[in-house]
């Protein structure tokens, strides 16, 4: 996952994955979004964290993740740590739906 800064606030995106293709060749695609108009997007790309916000240092909070192997998106209701190329962890997530 690449981590960027979006707005004063972190977000994240797939960079790459280690299998990025279907044994036919195809890409790795969204397949399993509720939204049937996303399910074509590749998931290299793809941002998947975003809207965590500072709360202290090395600690965020209150961010969006969505996961494409569920289709489901997540909120941070706990303090999240990290930010770096080591990774980001959350203590807490619950499902938006």
């Amino acid at each position: 996952m690449q981590i960027f800064d979006c707005g004063n606030k972190m977000c994240g995106r797939i960079l790459w994955l280690l299998v990025p293709r279907k044994p036919e060749g195809q890409l790795q695609r969204d397949k399993k979004n509720p939204d049937a108009a996303l399910r074509s997007r590749p998931l290299c790309g793809l941002t998947i964290l975003w809207n965590l916000r500072s709360t202290g240092p090395a600690s965020w909070g209150d961010g969006w993740f969505y996961n494409p192997d569920g289709g489901r998106i997540l909120i941070s209701t706990e303090k999240c740590w990290g930010g770096t190329a080591h990774g980001i962890g959350c203590a807490k997530m619950r499902s938006l739906k």
